[in-house]
């Protein structure tokens, strides 16, 4: 549950068997170093070198954390906001309806949304047309 966001928003993100192991095996390697939690503590941690800095991982710090994977995946350019774009084209692309993608996604505005659509609808029309014509797409 992530109970306050960007723009005051709030939510729940769903996540799948492997997201869930993975924050387990975080949260039981924090348990194993001594912490222990209470209903307000922050699910992820800062390690900021600052000094009395706030443990809380913030925006920024997600955002250069990110920055940082995507540099040593060779991914150029990779932030937050493409994450969430991908996330959001991805869900459309099997098929998901687009209402329930956008409230996943935590998106305000349906015009901003429909760019997700848009992608998704010329990917299924591609593989539409490949099907109709009894071809494999193209490996890219």
């Amino acid at each position: 549950h992530i109970q306050v966001a960007k723009d005051d928003s709030s939510g729940h993100v769903p996540l799948d068997t492997a997201g869930r192991e993975a924050i387990n095996a975080y949260l039981k390697q924090r348990l194993q170093s001594g912490e222990t939690f209470n209903p307000t503590a922050p699910l992820f941690l800062s390690h900021s070198p600052i000094p009395n800095a706030p443990r809380r991982f913030g925006y920024q710090g997600i955002y250069y954390f990110i920055k940082e994977l995507g540099e040593m995946a060779g991914v150029a350019n990779l932030t937050p906001h493409r994450l969430r774009h991908t996330f959001a084209t991805q869900l459309l692309l099997t098929g998901m309806e687009p209402l329930h993608a956008r409230t996943l996604t935590r998106h305000k505005s349906e015009v901003s949304f429909k760019r997700y659509a848009k992608r998704a609808l010329e990917a299924a029309a591609e593989r539409a047309f490949y099907q109709a014509i009894g071809e494999e797409p193209p490996k890219l």
